[in-house]
């Protein structure tokens, strides 16, 4: 997400939340905690921290999805498995 939308979405998913709530406690360490702003190179790449790259098992070729105000990126094995659809496909359309 842009920044803005990003703090939006937070915010208001939580506004009316105890700020103690146990799930709510979970998710930020899980989601929001590990949230970050993604640099690009000066070839307008985007710089995925290794971390990131182990978790998606992100090694060689990826997809990147549109969601409209962001992008998921996945590994080509994983998205294809996840939706059950062969990217290939799509080139034929």
């Amino acid at each position: 997400f842009p920044p803005a939308v990003w703090h939006a979405i937070v915010e208001s998913r939580f506004e009316h939340k105890s700020p103690f709530d146990p799930a709510l406690l979970r998710f930020k360490r899980e989601v929001v905690q590990k949230a970050w702003a993604a640099p690009m190179d000066s070839a307008g790449r985007i710089l995925i921290t290794a971390e990131l790259r182990s978790f998606a098992r992100l090694e060689r070729d990826v997809i990147l999805a549109g969601m409209n105000e962001w992008f998921e990126i996945w590994a080509k094995e994983n998205y294809a498995s996840a939706e059950g659809i062969d990217p290939d496909v799509w080139t034929k359309l």
